[in-house]
């Protein structure tokens, strides 16, 4: 199916939600309608992460999900921003129709695409985690001994200066065209949600600034967190002492090799919801590109809904 006409098909299912108009990836079976509903309403929000972050490798925001996306009520506005020698690309996509009484925003960091990203990848090095390193970005952190590294909570030094050029990103989240001091923006506005997603790097970036927000008092139910492919962003103490801020939902494929990457190096440690989309290796060896994250969660979103359909818990 050409990629035009199944974008057109999963967002008008998704996006009527806001009142408007291979091998297949492993499905969850449903036992009652409540589970059902739960599972249905998290599939709906991945296949609508998903298709924002296809788009985030497209220049200049000329992505088709993009269109799609504006068509059923999203001001959307790709940024790419140079903060202390980082550059930050990403997207923001605002929605004032309310879904169950929520104001969605969706902002989704893009993967690795130029030299200076792989840089970041490849500064594997960890720094002690401190919230307040967003109020000022250039204070460097304090060195600590070698032995004391596995009970400190430390994080990706290459993720981590993204995350902090990002939280320096003038922003709109509310889509009035002025920059917003996003966490308390969130704070004096509960009624609005902000999606934060990403694929690859993306999805560590995203991870981190969440956690960001969360410690500046933002509700993790208000910012949801869903990534695809994404690589562990902290060690083993800071998975324990951070995972329960936020509610992180990974989603990888069995052969994806970026999620464990960083814990072949050691040191590393993954955390939040894992949901694992089950494939043969003869269906590819290297499932880390987000066109097999795309098609898979789609195929996850309509195999649920047949089982919705067949359970008499949506109308045919």
């Amino acid at each position: 199916m050409k990629k035009s006409k199944r974008l057109t098909t999963v967002l008008v299912v998704i996006l009527m939600s806001f009142g408007m108009l291979a091998e297949a990836a492993t499905t969850t079976q449903v036992s009652d309608k409540a589970t059902f509903a739960q599972a249905y309403e998290e599939a709906k929000m991945v296949s609508l992460a998903v298709a924002t972050c296809a788009g985030t490798y497209v220049p200049e925001g000329k992505a088709v999900e993009y269109s799609y996306l504006s068509e059923y009520g999203f001001k959307v506005t790709p940024y790419s921003q140079k903060v202390n020698g980082v550059t930050v690309n990403f997207m923001v996509a605002t929605n004032q129709n309310p879904y169950k009484g929520k104001k969605m925003t969706v902002m989704a960091f893009r993967g690795s695409a130029s030299k200076d990203d792989w840089k970041l990848d490849l500064t594997t090095g960890q720094k002690p985690f401190d919230p307040k390193d967003t109020l000022n970005a250039q204070q460097k952190s304090k060195e600590i001994n070698e032995e004391d590294t596995s009970a400190i909570p430390q994080v990706h030094k290459g993720f981590n200066a993204y995350t902090l050029a990002a939280l320096q990103c003038k922003v709109d989240i509310d889509g009035d065209g002025i920059p917003d001091d996003i966490s308390q923006t969130l704070l004096k506005n509960p009624d609005r949600t902000l999606l934060l997603t990403g694929h690859s790097l993306g999805g560590a970036v995203a991870t981190l600034y969440g956690e960001y927000l969360a410690a500046q008092g933002v509700p993790k139910e208000q910012i949801p967190i869903i990534t695809f492919g994404g690589p562990a962003v902290g060690n083993a103490a800071f998975a324990k002492t951070y995972a329960d801020k936020v509610n992180l939902l990974r989603l990888t494929t069995s052969f994806d090799p970026v999620p464990a990457s960083l814990q072949k190096l050691g040191g590393y440690k993954q955390f939040g919801k894992n949901q694992v989309y089950d494939l043969a290796g003869t269906y590819t060896d290297n499932q880390h590109s987000i066109s097999y994250y795309f098609d898979l969660a789609l195929r996850y979103f309509f195999n649920l809904e047949d089982q919705g359909i067949t359970a008499g818990y949506l109308p045919p």
